[in-house]
């Protein structure tokens, strides 16, 4: 059976809805063959178009057509749930004979992670700015699942955020919300340019990671981000606390907050 997963905007553009870091993976009877990102080859950083190259350079990898794929899975995202129609039209009409399947985004990271490494069980923890989203306004922020190469994987449960306390824990919002401060403090300019929150959100992040060498923790003194109970679960919970406002931060050097 020949089944490629894929990610990016379907059936819209990045200027409505910006996705980053398209790509395709295609495994063939249960064995992989390939996987790679859009950026390796149209050389434009986060490129979150329809992978259309990514597609080729994994069929030609197993020298087979579009024609003889039997299963497209499309990894959701927090703006595709909404467009189902248009993703299936799309997809149909690229691979005629497959099959066309949606995969939960959180549950897509799981699998990426536990399938590539050593072990055969194991406990997971996803987290992310957002995955799938749903018409109340919510969205997914991770999972906690157990994993088992010879039964699969189980998600134990979603976090959902704004949804039940014991549900969210929305670390990479978190962070994206801190290196968003971080950067508007070093690169002001820059920051103020940028308008799009999707690109503020690939942009900023790496900012911490350099400026975390450069600081020192121990100078800061801010509530603490999360609250981590370990008493009643397989897991323990993690809780968002409220992150600290820009004037709480403002009282510390940027480097120092980043480590």
């Amino acid at each position: 059976m020949k089944i490629i997963g894929l990610y990016g905007c379907c059936g819209w553009a990045p200027d409505d809805a910006w996705l980053h870091s398209a790509g395709a993976s295609l495994w063939v009877d249960g064995a992989h063959i390939s996987t790679i990102s859009e950026e390796r080859l149209t050389r434009e950083k986060y490129d979150g178009n329809f992978p259309d190259l990514s597609i080729d350079y994994v069929l030609d990898e197993a020298e087979i057509t579009r024609d003889e794929v039997d299963l497209v899975v499309y990894v959701e995202n927090v703006h595709s749930p909404q467009r189902h129609n248009a993703i299936d039209t799309v997809l149909s009409r690229e691979f005629p004979n497959s099959k066309i399947s949606f995969c939960d985004h959180h549950q897509a990271h799981a699998c990426a992670t536990f399938y590539t490494s050593p072990f055969e069980k194991a406990s997971i923890l996803s987290f992310d700015g957002a995955g799938n989203s749903f018409p109340n306004n919510t969205y997914e922020t991770g999972l906690y699942a157990i994993g088992d190469k010879q039964k699969g994987i189980y998600v134990v449960y979603h976090s959902i955020n704004g949804a039940k306390e014991h549900a969210t824990f929305n670390l990479g919002q978190v962070y994206n919300n801190i290196s968003r401060w971080c950067y508007s403090k070093m690169e002001p300019k820059k920051a103020e340019a940028i308008t799009n929150p999707y690109i503020f959100m690939e942009t900023a992040p790496g900012k911490i990671m350099g400026l975390s060498a450069y600081g020192n923790k121990d100078k800061v003194d801010l509530p603490d981000l999360f609250r981590i109970n370990n008493d009643k679960f397989y897991f323990p919970y993690i809780y968002d606390h409220h992150p600290p406002t820009e004037a709480q931060m403002d009282q510390y050097d940027p480097k120092d907050i980043a480590a």
